[in-house]
C-alpha cells in the first residue's frame, strides 16, 4: 500500500514565536500516523525573525520557505503556495497555533471516506463570548443560510486533493479566499465535510485581522457570491501515450455540484447542459406574464390573440407539410445503388468498419442482435462490433461474457458516471473504435445485410461535405397490435416521405436514433454526441448542418421493434419530444446569428423541429375547442365563435377539414411507399394516436422543467415475452375454496391497483381461480382468442374475468347494468301514471333498505376487520350472533309494515292495498340476503357475493319483463319482493353449514350499535337525496309532471349507481386495512379517482350531446326533460362523489362526515319544499344542495387532520386543569421521578432510546420508586396508561409535547416530584427554564448531522440552533447522562455538559436473550430496527447484491417498519431485482419473534449513519450472533471490533460485502465470534444500568452530580 503523502501550506506574517512549535507538533503527528509530509511557508514579507526561524528548521525537518511575490493578504499567499506543492494531498493551516495540527492526520483519513475537502470546524471554547457569538452568527447567516454549507467556511485549516487546487481558479480579495474556494469546489462536484476541533486563543504574536473590517469584507463577499453565476469546469480527457490519436475518454463537465464524465469535448454552450439561457427564460416568463395580465384585464381580446397565434401555427404547418410531401413524391432523392454496383465491390479493398451498440438491461435481446449483425455482408476480419454496457448492468455483462461471441464482437464496459445516457456510452465507444467508418445500431435492430456496403459506396461517390448517411427505419412487428400498426405508419411517413423531402432542399435533417453512418474522423471533429440531450441524434443532425455539412438518405432499411405497450410508448415518445425541445432551445440560443448564418434553412428548422413540438402541444387545445363547440353548442358555442375573427376562422376551417384529411392521407402515402398496404385501413385511427402524442408532449414539457436530462428507459424485446399465468400474492390457485373461512392474505391496495390496470391496459396477469362450471368455456374461449388479432389483450381480460376478483368486479358491473335495464324498461313500457306508481313503490323499498343496508354494511365492516385482526373464527361468530339479532328485528318490522298498510294506502291514494301488502316478505328476505352478502364481501368471498348480486338483479329484470310481456303490467311491482326472496334463499347455498353455524354458535360480541347507527344515517341521507325529491314531486306536482321528474330521476340514478360501483369495496378494504394496522388513504384515492372518471363519463353521455344517448336509452319520453338533464346529472355526480367521501370515513368511524351528509340531504328536501313551482326549481334546488354538500365534505376531508389536531390540542389543554392524572403519593419510601420524553415504546416511531428509558424506569418502580413519564402521543395510543408500574401520560404530538410539558408541569406536576429527567431527542424540553426540582438531562446522541440530512433547511437550522447554541447555555448547570463515550465526545465538542457527563451503558435482558443451538441452514443476514433514511438500509441492500454473486443461497431479513419502507422495497425488488425469496420484509415484529430472529441469524448488520449506542447490537451478541456495523459514533462503542463483530466505514458497500462474505465463508471465525459476542454482551445488564443511572441522577453535591 502506498504511503500517504501531504503538502502543508502555512501562510505567515510575523509568526516568529509560533513556527517552531508548529513544525514540531506537525512532525510528531505525521510520524505517528506514518504520513510523509512537507511544510511550505509562504511569507507575506514578515518584519520579524520568521524567515530565519524557518530556515533553521529546514535543516531538521522537510520545511521550505518562499517569499511571496504577488498581492498582499493571506488569500494570495495560499494561491502562490499551490505552485510549490509536490504531493497529491494539500493541507493548509494558520501559523498562530489556534488550530491543533494534531487533527490533520484524522482529516487526511477522512479523504479516504468519500470526501474531497475536509474543513476544521472550530469549537470556540477558549475564546471570548463576543467572538463566539459573532462567529456563530456569521456561520448561520453567511454559510448555512446564504450558501447551504454546513462547515466553518472561514476556518484556516483544511485538507483537500491537489487537483482541486489546480482546477479552482479564483481571484479573491485579501481575506476572502475560503468561502469562494469552497463554493467553487462544491460547484465542481467535490464533496465537502467537516471535522470538529477545539479552537484556542493565540499564545504568541498579534492577530493580523482588523476584526470589523474583515467581517464587513467577508460578509459583503458572501452576499456577492450568492448571486454570482459559476461557469462549468471543462474536464479534459485522459492523456494518451505518444504516437496515439488523442481521444475523448475521461472528458466532461463539472457543474452544479456534480462531475459529469461524458467522454465528449463538446463545449457546454453547444450542449443541453443548461435547458434555458437567460434571455429564453425572460421571454418565456414575459409571455406567461403578458398572458396573465391580458386574462386579468382584457380576457376576450387575449383569448382571440392566443387563438389566432395557435391557428396560424397550425395552418402554416399544414402548408409546410404539403410542400415537402409534394417535393418528396416528385423528386425522391435517396441514394440508391444497383445490385451490379454492390457486387463489384472487392472485399480486400474495404476498410475497417466499426459498429457501436449501446445496451442497458437488454440481455434478453442480445442473441437476436448478434444474429442480425452476423448476416451483414462485410468481411468479418474488417468488422468490429462494440457492445457498450454500463458498469452497473451486471446482468447484461454476465450474459455477454458467458456467450460465445463472434471474433469481431467485443464487450466494452462503460465506467459509471453521470449522466447515464446512450450518447455518453457512444462517446466512450467512439474513442475505443479503430474503424475508418462508424455506424450506430440499437440492440433490437435488424439492418439490411447490404447496408454497410451501400453506406461505403455512398461515402465514396457523394461529395465530401456529406458527413452522415442515414438509413431508413421501419418495424418488423408492425402487425402485433393497433399501437404498432399506427407507429409503423408514422415511421413510414417520416423516413420514406418527410426526410427525403427535407433532403431535396438540402436542409438540416434530424437523424434517427440508429443506422447513422459516419467517418470516424468526422465524428471526432464534431466532438461526439451531446450527452445531455436525450435525443442526441436530432441534435447531431442539426450540428452537422450548422457546421456546413450535409446528411443524405440511403435506400437501405433497418428493422426495429415497434413499441407495443402504451405506457412504454409514452415514456419513449416523451423522451423523443423532450430531446426535440432541447435541440430547439440549444440551437436558438443566438437566434439572430442562427438566421444570419443559415438563411431560409433557419426558417425550415423552425417548422421541422419547433413546428413539430408546437403541433403536439396545440392539438389538444384546438380539438377541445372543436368538441366543446359541437357537444355544448348551446352553452359554449357563442363564446367559441367570438374567438375566431373571419381570417382566423377560414384558416381554422382549412386546417380542420383539409389539414386533418391531408395528414391521414400522408400516412397512407408512407404506407404505400413502404408497401404496407394492410396498414392503410388503420390510418383512420390516427387521431387517437395523435392524442397519445400530445399526452407524451405534455409529459415531455414537464420533464424539461423538472428533470431535463432524465433518460426514460424504453423496454425492448416485448415481442419476445411469453405470457405466463401467475397468481396474485396471497391468492391460492386451488379451484375450490371454503367459502365460510375468510382469506386474510389479500392486500386491498394490491387488488385495487391491479384491477384498475387490467381494465385500463389489459396486460396484467391475475390468478386463475377457475369456476368449475366455467372451465370448458374457458378452454374454448382460449382457443378462439388465439386465432384473432391482438389476442394477448383479450386473453388478459378474459383471465381477469375468470378470476374470483375479476368475476366480482364484472358481476357488479353487470348487476348495475341489469338494474339500469330494469329502470329503463319501466320507463319505456309503462305510462306516466303507472310509472309514477311503480316509482313510488320502488322508492318505499329503498326506504326500507335504510335499515337493511346498514345491517349488511355493519357485518361487512366488522367481518373484514375481525378476520384481518383476529382470524376467521371470531368473524364467523360475530356474523352468526348479529344475524340472529337481525332476524328477530325483521319480524317486528314485518308486523309494523302490515299495521301501517291502510294508512299508507290513504296517504298515497293507492286503491289496491295488495300492492303494499306484497312487500311484507321484503324485511326478512332482505335482511337475510343483504346480511349474507355483507358477510361474503367482508370475508373476501368475491365469487359467491358476485353470484348473489347477479341472482337478485337478474331475476328482477326477468320477472318484470315476464309480467309486462304477459299483459300483467299492473303487477310488475311483484318483481321486487320475489327477486329479493329468491336471493335470500340462494344466499345460504353460498355458505355451507350456515344453518348449523347460526343455531350453534354462542353470542360472541355486542352489536356495534354506534357504527350501525352511523350507517343508518348514511343510508338515510342517501335515500333522502335520491328518493325524497321524487316523493315531494309526487306530492306537490301533477301526476304528469311527477312522472316526468321520475324519469329524470332514473337518469340520475344511473349516474349514481355507476359512480358508486367502486364504493362497494370501500368498507371492506378500509376495515380490513385497519384490522391489519395499515394505512387507508391509498384505497380512498384509488376508489375516488375511479368514481370521478365514471361519473364524468356518465354525465357527458347522459346529460349532454343534446340527450342523444338518453333518448336512445329511454325513448322519446325523455325529450320532455332534456333541458334539465345537464344540470341534474351534474348535481347527481357531485352527490355521488360526496357519498364516496362519507363511506370512507364511515369505515374509519369518523362520524362527523355522516352528520354533514345528512344535513346535505335535509337541505335538498328543504329547498324543494320552499321552491317547487316547476321542474326547473326542483332541479336547481338539487344542484345547489349537492354542490354545497360536496364542497363541505371535501373541505372536511382535506382538513380532517387539522381538525383532529385542534380537537386533541384543545382536549390536552383542558385536561391540564381538569383531567384525570395518576395520583402521586407523598408517603412513599422511594423517590418520585418525573420523566419528560418525546415518546414511549408504544409510539409508532419508538426505538432504542425509548426502550432504554422504559427498562430503567420499570426497575426503579420495582425498587419502590414512583415513576411518571410524560410523552407524546402518535394518535393511536390511550391518553393514560400504566405499563410495568410506570404511569404514562401521553399528550401532544411531535412538537406540542414540549409545550404541554411546561403547561402540565405548572398545572399538575409542580412540587410533587423529587427529581426531573429531561430526555433530549434532538430538541430538549428546556426544563431548567421553568422547573424548581433537580434536573438531569439524558442525551443519547447529538443530532446535528441528522438535522441537515433529513429536515428541510429552515427546520434544520432551527433545530441545530436549539441543540448547538441554545441548549449549552440553558443547560450549563445541569448534569448530563449519556450512553457511550462517542456521544460524550460529541457533546463536549458542542460545549454540552459542562456540569458533568456520566456514562450509563444500556443493558440487555440476559435471561431472555440467549444463544440458540441451531442457526438457519442457509446464510441468513438480519437487519432489525426502524426503516428510516438515516438507518441507511439501502447500503445493506447494495452490499447484499454483491454477496449474492458469490453466495446466491444467502437470505436477508429486514425486520421493522418506518417511512422508508416503500422506497427500500422498490430498491430491493425493482431496482436491484433481488427477489422475494432472497429478501424478506417482515414489518414490525413481536418480542418473541425478535428473539428468534436474533438467535437463528448468522449475523446482524447495522449500516446506520448514527446511533446513540445500538441496543439491538448487544441483544444480538447476547444471542450469540456477531454484528457488522458502520464505524460511526455509538456503534463503535457497542461493537467490539473484531471480537463481537466488525466495524466498516459508513456507506462503504464493498466493505460491508467483504465482511459479510468473510463470516459466511469462515465457519471457524463465525463460531469464535458467536462465543466472544456472548461474552461481550454479558458485561451489560439492565439491573446494573438501572442502579448506575439512579446513582447518577440522585447524588448532588454543590449543584453538581457526581
Amino acid at each position: 500500500m502506498l504511503r500517504e503523502r501531504i503538502s502543508v501550506l502555512v501562510p505567515t506574517l510575523n509568526e516568529e514565536g509560533n513556527v517552531a512549535d508548529l513544525v514540531r507538533r506537525l512532525d510528531v503527528s505525521f510520524r505517528a500516523a506514518d504520513i510523509e509530509y512537507e511544510v511550505i511557508f509562504i511569507d507575506d514579507h514578515s518584519t520579524d525573525g520568521t524567515r530565519a526561524e524557518v530556515e533553521k528548521l529546514s535543516h531538521s525537518y522537510p520545511v521550505s520557505f518562499h517569499l511571496k511575490k504577488g498581492k498582499r493578504g493571506k488569500a494570495h499567499s495560499i494561491l502562490e503556495g499551490f505552485d510549490f506543492v509536490r504531493f497529491e494531498t494539500i493541507a493548509m493551516i494558520d501559523a498562530d497555533l489556534q488550530y491543533p495540527p494534531e487533527a490533520l492526520p484524522e482529516m487526511c483519513a477522512q479523504l479516504h471516506r468519500g470526501l474531497d475537502i475536509v474543513v476544521a470546524n472550530r469549537v470556540e471554547r477558549e475564546t471570548s463570548l463576543a467572538r463566539r457569538i459573532l462567529s456563530r452568527g456569521f456561520a448561520l447567516v453567511f454559510s448555512k443560510f446564504l450558501h447551504g454549507l454546513d462547515v466553518d467556511v472561514q476556518s484556516g485549516m483544511k485538507v483537500f486533493r491537489a487537483r482541486i487546487a489546480r482546477e479552482v481558479k479564483i481571484a479573491p480579495d485579501p481575506w476572502t479566499f475560503d468561502l469562494e474556494f469552497l463554493l467553487t469546489a462544491r460547484n465542481y462536484g467535490y464533496e465537502i465535510g467537516g471535522h470538529s476541533i477545539i479552537f484556542s486563543e493565540r499564545k504568541s504574536g498579534e492577530s493580523k485581522i482588523v476584526f470589523w473590517k474583515a467581517i464587513r469584507e467577508i460578509g459583503w463577499n458572501a452576499v456577492k457570491l450568492r448571486f454570482r453565476g459559476r461557469p462549468p469546469l471543462r474536464i479534459h480527457p485522459e492523456a494518451v501515450p505518444a504516437g496515439k490519436i488523442q481521444g475523448m475518454i475521461g472528458a466532461g463537465i463539472a457543474h452544479k455540484r456534480k462531475r459529469f464524465v461524458t467522454h465528449s469535448t463538446l463545449p457546454h454552450h453547444f450542449s443541453a447542459l443548461h435547458t434555458f439561457v437567460s434571455w429564453q427564460k425572460v421571454v418565456l416568463i414575459g409571455i406567461a406574464f403578458a398572458f396573465a395580465l391580458g386574462m386579468l384585464f382584457r380576457p376576450m381580446a387575449t383569448l382571440i390573440a392566443a387563438t389566432a397565434v395557435l391557428t396560424s401555427i397550425y395552418f402554416f404547418d399544414v402548408l409546410f407539410n404539403a410542400f415537402f410531401v409534394v417535393r418528396s413524391l416528385r423528386r425522391p432523392p435517396e441514394i440508391s445503388f444497383s445490385d451490379k454496383e454492390l457486387a463489384a465491390i472487392r472485399d480486400e479493398r474495404l476498410p475497417l468498419y466499426s459498429i457501436l451498440c449501446p445496451l442497458y438491461r437488454e440481455a434478453h435481446i442480445l442473441p437476436g442482435f448478434l444474429e442480425a449483425i452476423g448476416k451483414l455482408d462485410w468481411p468479418k476480419e474488417k468488422l468490429e462490433a462494440l457492445l457498450l454496457l454500463e458498469e452497473n448492468d451486471e446482468e447484461t455483462i454476465r450474459a455477454a461474457t458467458e456467450m460465445n461471441l463472434p471474433s469481431f464482437v467485443r464487450v466494452v464496459v462503460v465506467p459509471h458516471s453521470e449522466p447515464k445516457t446512450k450518447p455518453k456510452a457512444c462517446n466512450y465507444g467512439l474513442s475505443m473504435t479503430r474503424g475508418e467508418y462508424v455506424v450506430i445500431y440499437d440492440a433490437e435492430d435488424i439492418p439490411d445485410p447490404l447496408q454497410l456496403k451501400k453506406a461505403y459506396l455512398g461515402f465514396q461517390t457523394l461529395s465530401r461535405d456529406v458527413w452522415c448517411l442515414q438509413a431508413k427505419l421501419n418495424y418488423f412487428n408492425a402487425n402485433q397490435n393497433i399501437l404498432t400498426r399506427l407507429f409503423t405508419a408514422e415511421y413510414s411517413l417520416w423516413f420514406d416521405v418527410t426526410l427525403p423531402g427535407l433532403q431535396s432542399v438540402a436542409t438540416s435533417i434530424p437523424l434517427g436514433g440508429t443506422s447513422n453512418h459516419f467517418r470516424r474522423e468526422d465524428l471526432l471533429e464534431l466532438e461526439g454526441w451531446d450527452p445531455f440531450n436525450v435525443t442526441e441524434d436530432c441534435d447531431l443532425g442539426a450540428r452537422i448542418f450548422t457546421r456546413g455539412h450535409r446528411t443524405a438518405i440511403i435506400d437501405s432499411v433497418t428493422l426495429e421493434e415497434a413499441n407495443s405497450k402504451v405506457g412504454n410508448w409514452i415514456r419513449q415518445r416523451s423522451r423523443w419530444i423532450k430531446g426535440y425541445m432541447q435541440t430547439y432551445l440549444v440551437h436558438m440560443r443566438q437566434p439572430v446569428r442562427f438566421f444570419r448564418d443559415n438563411g431560409i434553412h433557419a426558417l425550415l428548422f423552425q417548422f421541422v423541429v419547433g413546428g413539430k413540438i408546437a403541433f403536439m402541444l396545440i392539438n389538444p387545445i384546438l380539438w377541445l375547442q372543436t368538441i366543446a363547440y359541437f357537444a355544448f353548442r348551446s352553452i359554449a358555442g357563442p363564446t367559441i365563435e367570438a374567438l375566431y375573427p373571419p381570417t382566423v376562422f377560414y384558416m381554422a376551417v382549412v386546417s380542420l377539414v383539409f389539414g386533418n384529411f391531408l395528414a391521414m392521407y400522408y400516412y397512407m402515402i408512407g404506407c404505400a411507399k413502404r408497401e404496407k398496404w394492410e396498414l392503410m385501413k388503420w390510418v383512420f385511427l390516427i387521431p387517437f394516436y395523435w392524442l397519445l402524442v400530445s399526452v407524451a408532449a405534455v409529459m415531455a414539457a414537464y420533464q424539461l422543467l423538472v428533470k431535463p436530462h432524465y433518460w426514460e428507459k424504453t423496454t425492448h424485446g416485448l415481442h419476445l415475452l411469453k405470457r405466463k399465468k401467475k397468481p396474485i400474492d396471497g391468492i391460492s390457485e386451488k379451484k375450490t375454496e371454503n367459502v365460510l373461512e375468510p382469506s386474510i392474505h389479500l392486500s386491498p391496495e394490491h387488488f385495487l391497483v391491479t384491477s384498475v390496470h387490467a381494465f385500463a391496459r389489459g396486460i396484467r396477469k391475475y390468478a386463475l381461480q377457475a369456476v368449475s362450471w366455467m372451465s370448458d368455456r374457458y378452454e374454448q374461449a382460449t382457443g378462439f382468442l388465439q386465432k384473432i388479432p391482438s389476442q394477448q389483450y383479450l386473453k388478459s381480460l378474459w383471465d381477469f374475468a375468470c378470476s374470483a376478483e375479476g368475476f366480482f368486479v364484472m358481476a357488479t358491473f353487470v348487476s348495475n347494468v341489469l338494474n339500469f335495464l330494469f329502470n329503463a324498461f319501466l320507463g319505456r313500457a309503462l305510462s306516466f301514471e303507472m310509472l309514477g306508481m311503480i316509482a313510488l313503490l320502488n322508492t318505499l323499498w329503498y326506504l326500507a333498505l335504510v335499515f337493511i343496508n346498514p345491517f349488511a354494511t355493519t357485518i361487512n365492516r366488522e367481518v373484514s376487520y375481525l378476520s384481518a385482526k383476529n382470524g376467521a373464527s371470531e368473524a364467523r361468530a360475530f356474523w352468526a350472533s348479529v344475524m340472529r339479532i337481525g332476524l328477530i328485528a325483521s319480524l317486528f318490522a314485518t308486523a309494523l309494515w302490515l299495521f301501517a298498510v291502510p294508512a299508507l294506502s290513504r296517504f298515497f291514494h293507492v286503491s289496491d292495498s295488495l300492492l303494499l301488502l306484497s312487500f311484507a316478505p321484503l324485511f326478512a328476505g332482505g335482511l337475510i340476503a343483504f346480511g349474507n352478502f355483507g358477510y361474503l364481501q367482508g370475508s373476501l368471498r368475491f365469487r359467491a357475493a358476485a353470484g348473489l348480486s347477479l341472482i337478485e338483479a337478474g331475476s328482477k329484470l326477468l320477472l318484470v319483463f315476464g309480467f309486462v310481456s304477459f299483459g300483467w303490467s299492473e303487477y310488475a311491482y311483484f318483481s321486487i319482493p320475489l327477486s329479493v326472496t329468491l336471493a335470500a334463499m340462494s344466499s345460504f347455498l353460498f355458505i355451507p353449514r350456515a344453518g348449523t353455524v347460526l343455531l350453534s354458535t354462542p353470542q360472541s360480541r355486542a352489536f356495534p350499535i354506534e357504527f350501525f347507527s352511523a350507517a343508518v344515517l348514511v343510508t338515510v341521507s342517501t335515500a333522502m337525496f335520491t328518493t325524497v325529491d321524487v316523493l315531494l314531486a309526487k306530492h306537490f306536482m301533477s301526476e304528469r309532471d311527477a312522472g316526468a321528474y321520475a324519469l329524470l330521476s332514473l337518469v340520475g340514478k344511473i349516474v349514481f349507481f355507476l359512480g358508486t360501483m367502486p364504493n362497494m369495496f370501500m368498507v371492506t378494504f378500509v376495515g380490513r386495512n385497519r384490522g391489519l394496522g395499515k394505512g387507508t388513504k391509498k384505497i380512498f384515492w384509488i376508489l375516488y379517482g375511479i368514481s370521478c372518471c365514471v361519473v364524468a363519463g356518465s354525465v357527458l353521455f347522459l346529460g349532454f350531446f343534446d340527450g342523444m344517448f338518453s333518448i336512445f336509452l329511454f325513448g322519446k319520453k325523455i325529450v320532455a326533460v332534456l333541458p334539465f338533464l345537464p344540470l341534474y346529472t351534474i348535481a347527481i355526480a357531485f352527490f355521488t362523489l360526496s357519498t364516496i367521501i362519507v363511506t370512507y370515513h364511515l369505515a374509519r368511524k369518523r362520524y362527523i362526515f355522516v352528520l354533514a351528509a345528512l344535513l346535505m340531504s335535509i337541505s335538498e328536501a328543504a329547498g324543494i319544499v320552499l321552491f317547487h313551482g316547476s321542474l326547473d326549481h326542483i332541479v336547481r334546488s338539487v344542484f345547489l344542495s349537492s354542490v354545497f354538500g360536496w364542497i363541505v365534505l371535501t373541505l372536511l376531508h382535506v382538513m380532517e387532520p387539522s381538525f383532529r389536531f385542534f380537537e386533541r390540542a384543545t382536549r390536552d389543554f383542558l385536561d391540564a386543569f381538569r383531567g384525570r392524572l395518576p395520583e402521586v403519593l407523598s408517603d412513599i419510601h422511594g423517590k418520585r421521578v418525573l420523566i419528560f420524553n418525546w415518546r414511549d415504546t408504544q409510539h409508532a416511531y419508538g426505538g432504542g432510546a425509548e426502550v432504554y428509558v422504559e427498562e430503567i424506569a420499570k426497575r426503579w418502580v420495582a425498587d419502590g420508586h414512583v415513576v411518571t413519564m410524560f410523552c407524546g402521543n402518535d394518535g393511536h395510543q390511550s391518553r393514560h396508561e400504566t405499563r410495568h408500574g410506570i404511569h404514562i401520560v401521553r399528550r401532544g404530538g411531535f412538537y406540542l409535547v414540549y409545550l404541554w410539558a411546561m403547561v402540565y408541569y405548572f398545572a399538575r406536576f409542580r412540587g410533587k416530584y423529587d427529581m426531573i429527567i429531561d430526555c433530549e431527542n434532538g430538541i430538549p424540553f428546556f426544563t431548567p427554564l421553568y422547573v424548581k426540582e433537580p434536573v438531569v438531562c439524558l442525551l443519547h446522541h447529538v443530532h446535528q448531522e441528522v438535522f441537515f440530512q433529513f429536515l428541510s433547511k429552515p427546520f434544520a437550522l432551527l433545530a441545530s440552533f436549539l441543540e448547538k447554541t441554545l441548549m449549552p447555555m440553558v443547560y450549563s448547570n445541569v448534569p448530563f447522562v449519556t450512553v457511550s463515550p462517542s456521544s460524550q465526545h460529541e457533546m463536549e465538542l458542542l460545549g454540552i455538559g459542562k456540569a458533568g457527563i456520566s456514562i450509563v451503558y444500556p443493558g440487555v435482558r440476559l435471561d431472555e436473550f440467549v444463544p440458540s443451538e441451531q442457526k438457519t441452514d442457509r446464510p441468513t443476514l438480519l437487519y432489525l430496527g426502524r426503516l428510516k433514511a438515516y438507518k441507511s438500509v439501502g447500503v445493506l441492500l447494495h452490499a447484499f447484491k454483491k454477496v449474492l454473486m458469490e453466495r446466491p443461497e444467502a437470505k436477508l431479513i429486514i425486520a421493522g417498519d418506518g417511512d422508508d419502507e416503500a422506497r427500500l422495497k422498490q430498491l430491493a425488488f425493482e431496482t436491484l431485482r433481488l427477489g422475494v425469496d432472497r429478501v424478506e420484509f417482515t414489518g414490525r415484529v413481536s418480542e418473541e419473534e425478535k428473539k428468534r430472529l436474533l438467535q437463528e441469524s448468522w449475523m446482524l448488520v447495522n449500516p446506520s449513519m448514527m446511533e446513540g449506542w445500538g441496543i439491538v447490537a448487544i441483544e444480538a451478541n447476547a444471542c450469540g450472533t456477531p454484528v457488522i456495523a458502520s464505524d460511526v459514533p455509538g456503534l463503535r462503542d457497542s461493537v467490539k471490533n473484531p471480537h463481537s463483530g466488525f466495524l466498516v466505514p459508513y456507506g462503504d458497500v464493498d466493505a460491508f460485502a467483504e465482511k459479510i462474505l468473510l463470516l459466511i465463508r469462515n465457519r471457524e471465525l463465525r463460531t469464535n465470534m458467536n462465543v466472544d459476542a456472548r461474552k461481550w454482551a454479558e458485561q451489560f445488564d439492565w439491573n446494573v444500568s438501572s442502579t448506575r443511572m439512579f446513582e447518577a441522577v440522585s447524588v448532588r453535591n454543590d449543584d453538581r452530580f457526581v
